[in-house]
């Protein structure tokens, strides 16, 4: 992420994450700050300054909003012949992740989080393994040499379960940021 502050890229991941990314989708800006645990006033404001650094844009005057390439960008995506998106890099394939690899698993553990914390229907089994994945990860990466080979199988199961879930957008964006 660029220089947003936390609240602003909390918001932004909610408005990725309730619009799958997809560039023409349109989510009230309101509803987004209500799933930020924000009130209007400070929905209003965030989305504002988002729209101000260009990462997102007001598409009708009650309140939709979008996000931008920018915005994608910012997030770590960016737009591939269309609508589908793929992160702007995949992990190294060295024996240890590297410092921009812990920046795009950041991302990526973010984004995760978000889809999941906003996807009311998903089985309990689904969530208590992705979380448990999530976790091991996330102590993997506390490891000042964390193993490429474990991050992989770690994300290939998160992967798996996504698709399970029916999050196949995610699902292939995991997939596309390992390396082969």
């Amino acid at each position: 992420m660029s220089n947003e502050s936390p609240q602003e890229s909390i918001y932004l991941q909610q408005l990725h994450s309730m619009t799958g990314g997809d560039l023409e989708a349109r989510v009230s800006m309101q509803e987004v700050g209500e799933a930020c645990g924000l009130d209007k006033n400070e929905a209003s404001s965030i989305a504002e300054n988002l729209m101000v650094d260009g990462l997102v844009e007001l598409k009708t005057l009650a309140g939709d909003i979008s996000l931008t390439k920018d915005g994608l960008a910012s997030l770590g995506y960016q737009t591939a012949g269309g609508d589908d998106e793929v992160p702007l890099e995949k992990l190294s394939s060295g024996p240890s992740i590297s410092d921009d690899d812990r920046q795009l698993l950041s991302t990526l553990i973010n984004e995760i989080k978000m889809v999941i914390a906003s996807s009311d229907n998903l089985e309990y089994r689904l969530v208590e393994e992705a979380v448990i994945d999530m976790k091991t990860l996330e102590v993997q990466l506390l490891s000042p040499a964390p193993k490429t080979a474990i991050v992989i199988s770690i994300l290939r199961g998160l992967g798996c379960l996504l698709e399970e879930a029916g999050i196949d957008r995610l699902a292939k964006r995991l997939s596309t940021s390992i390396p082969k």
